[in-house]
């Protein structure tokens, strides 16, 4: 496994969309599949993104498995803990792609794919977006608290297993 650092995005209202970045605002179902997870609670201030990925075998090469972003001073405090990660909700992807952005770039779906890209991440402003593991499909969201905010958000393609997730040693904090 490897982690990889994507880059850095604002969040001013608390409110944050886990989703394919091709939904517009408020598609919340189809045929009985959540298509979007809304996070209304999020700290406020500058986040960090990070993607694991994981070497699949010689066919597939290189997959991303999971997308994290953390509030990066919670992250630098040190008081962080992957463990404490919780399931969140199943996020639907059908453009290969997802991402954490604010609800105003949902609205509005303006970013600079040049600002720390390179061709499986984006990061903007108000975001980032990440090719998937596998492609399309239906994919676990995971949140992490701290106060009763979010300080941490994982959209996980390739599911982590227990052990990975909890090893203080994954490179995911720090």
């Amino acid at each position: 496994m490897t982690v990889k650092q994507i880059g850095f995005f604002e969040v001013n209202d608390g409110h944050l969309m886990l989703t394919d970045p091709t939904y517009p605002l408020g598609v919340n179902e189809e045929g009985g599949k959540r298509m979007q997870a809304e996070v209304i609670n999020a700290r406020k201030g500058l986040w960090v993104a990070k993607v694991l990925q994981r070497s699949m075998d010689a066919a597939s090469g290189i997959k991303n498995a999971c997308v994290f972003a953390f509030h990066k001073e919670s992250l630098e405090n040190g008081s962080l803990d992957t463990k404490g990660f919780k399931d969140y909700a199943r996020i639907t992807v059908d453009s290969s792609r997802a991402g954490i952005v604010t609800a105003g770039w949902l609205l509005k779906k303006v970013y600079n794919p040049r600002l720390n890209h390179d061709k499986n991440h984006y990061a903007f402003r108000e975001g980032i977006v990440s090719e998937s593991g596998m492609g399309d499909g239906l994919y676990q969201t995971r949140i992490l608290h701290d106060q009763n905010e979010t300080v941490g958000l994982m959209l996980d393609f390739l599911p982590l297993s227990k052990a990975e997730l909890m090893n203080g040693k994954n490179g995911l904090v720090g």
